[in-house]
C-alpha cells in the first residue's frame, strides 16, 4: 500500500509518452500531478493548488520552454521549490542556464529507471517502496496498427525522393537489419534498456529514416557532406533537424512512441562519443537507438562495399569504426564486435536473397 502522506511532484512535458514514462517510475513513491505545458505549470505553482512538494521540468516544449518557466518563477520570487530538468541535451550552455536559476538536478533522456527513482528518493528523502513492480511502456493493437500506416507512408516518400536521386534504399534497409540485431544483443545485456520485441522493432523501422532530412538539402550539399563553405556545413548539418521536424508532423497518440524514438535518431546519429558532432554536441547523453543507428549506418557503409563476407572484411569494418577515436562509444564498439556472428551471417542471408532475385 501507498504511504499515507506522499510527497507530491508536478510532471512538466509536452510528450505524453514521456510523462507516462516519467509517471510509471515515480508513481509507487510519489503522487503526481501533470501538466503538459508551461504555462499549466505555473498556473499549479503560483496557485499553490495543488500544492507541490518539486517539479519535474522538461527544457526543450513550444510555447514556454522550460528555461521561461525558470524565469517566470525566478521574476515570481518562487525560488524554494526543488526542480529537476528533463533532457535529451544536457550541453554546457544548459548545465550553466540550470545553475543560475539553481536547479536541484538534471534527469536525462533516454530514461533510465533504476537510476532516476534512486536519485528522486534521495533528492525528496523518501523511502523505497520494494513490494511494486514498475510498468513498462505497452503498444495496444491499435497503436501498431496505426504506426505501420504512418511507417508505410513516410517510406513511400522517402523511397521516391531516393528514386528520383537515381538511388535505392538497401542501405537504409540494410541500417534497420543491422540496428536490430545490435539493439536486441544490447538488451540481453542492460535489462534496464526496452528490450521486448515490440520496441526493439519499432527502434529498428525508426533507424530506417535517419537521413529522411536529406530531403530537405541541396543535393550539391549532399554530394559534398557539407564540404567546402561554412554556410554548407550548416546546411548538411541541418539534415538532422530536418528529419525531426519532418518526422514530428504526425501528432497521432497512437503513433507518439514511434515518433519519438524516430525523431531522435534522426536529429541525433551523428552525435559522437567525444562531444564532437552535431547538431547538439552530445556525448554521454545521446540516447542508444541514436547510436546503434548511427553506428549501423556506419558499419553498413564500410562492411556492404565488398561481396565477402568472412572475419577479414568484418575486422576491416571494426578498425575503421574505431580509426577516429571519437566517432562511437566503447561500448558500441563493442556491441558490434560481440555480434560478429549474428551480423556476418545476416549479411551472407542478404546477398543469397539478392542473388535469387
Amino acid at each position: 500500500m501507498k504511504p499515507a502522506k506522499q510527497k507530491r511532484l508536478l510532471l512538466v512535458d509536452d510528450s505524453e509518452i514521456d510523462r507516462g514514462v516519467l509517471k510509471n517510475i515515480l508513481q509507487n513513491d510519489f503522487d503526481i500531478v501533470e501538466a503538459d505545458n508551461g504555462y499549466a505549470a505555473l498556473e499549479i505553482i503560483f496557485s499553490g493548488k495543488p500544492s507541490i512538494d518539486g517539479v519535474l521540468l522538461d527544457i526543450f516544449m513550444p510555447v514556454l520552454d522550460g528555461f521561461n518557466v525558470l524565469r517566470l518563477m525566478k521574476e515570481n520570487d518562487v525560488e524554494n521549490l526543488p526542480v529537476i530538468l528533463v533532457t535529451a541535451n544536457a550541453t554546457k550552455p544548459n548545465v550553466k542556464k540550470a545553475l543560475f536559476y539553481k536547479v536541484t538536478d538534471f534527469i536525462t533522456k533516454p530514461f533510465n529507471a533504476a537510476e532516476i527513482a534512486e536519485r528522486l528518493r534521495s533528492v525528496f528523502m523518501v523511502e523505497e517502496n520494494k513490494d511494486i513492480v514498475i510498468p513498462r511502456h505497452t503498444f495496444s493493437e491499435n497503436d501498431i496498427a496505426e504506426t505501420n500506416t504512418y511507417i508505410s507512408k513516410l517510406k513511400k516518400i522517402f523511397t521516391e525522393y531516393l528514386r528520383n536521386r537515381g538511388m535505392d534504399d538497401e542501405h537504409y534497409v540494410r541500417t534497420a537489419d543491422v540496428a536490430e540485431i545490435l539493439l536486441v544483443n544490447y538488451a540481453a545485456e542492460d535489462k534496464s534498456f526496452e528490450n521486448d520485441s515490440e520496441h526493439i522493432k519499432m527502434m529498428a523501422k525508426a533507424a530506417y529514416f535517419l537521413d529522411i532530412g536529406h530531403m530537405a538539402v541541396p543535393d550539391d550539399v549532399l554530394k559534398k557532406k557539407g564540404g567546402g563553405t561554412e554556410s554548407n556545413r550548416a546546411m548538411y548539418r541541418g539534415h538532422t533537424i530536418a528529419g525531426a521536424e519532418i518526422v514530428w508532423l504526425n501528432h497521432s497518440p497512437s503513433c507518439r512512441y514511434f515518433v519519438k524514438t524516430c525523431g531522435d535518431i534522426c536529429m541525433h546519429h551523428h552525435e559522437r562519443a567525444d562531444g564532437k558532432g552535431f547538431p547538439h554536441k552530445l556525448s554521454g547523453d545521446n540516447s542508444i537507438p541514436a547510436q546503434a543507428a548511427g553506428i549501423a549506418c556506419r558499419f553498413d557503409e564500410i562492411f556492404a562495399k565488398y561481396p565477402e563476407v568472412n572475419d577479414y572484411r568484418f575486422d576491416f569494418a571494426i578498425r575503421e569504426l574505431a580509426v577516429d577515436g571519437g566517432e562511437f562509444s566503447p561500448v558500441m564498439l563493442q556491441l558490434v564486435e560481440s555480434c560478429r556472428i549474428p551480423l556476418q551471417n545476416y549479411y551472407k542471408r542478404y546477398a543469397n536473397k539478392k542473388k535469387e532475385m
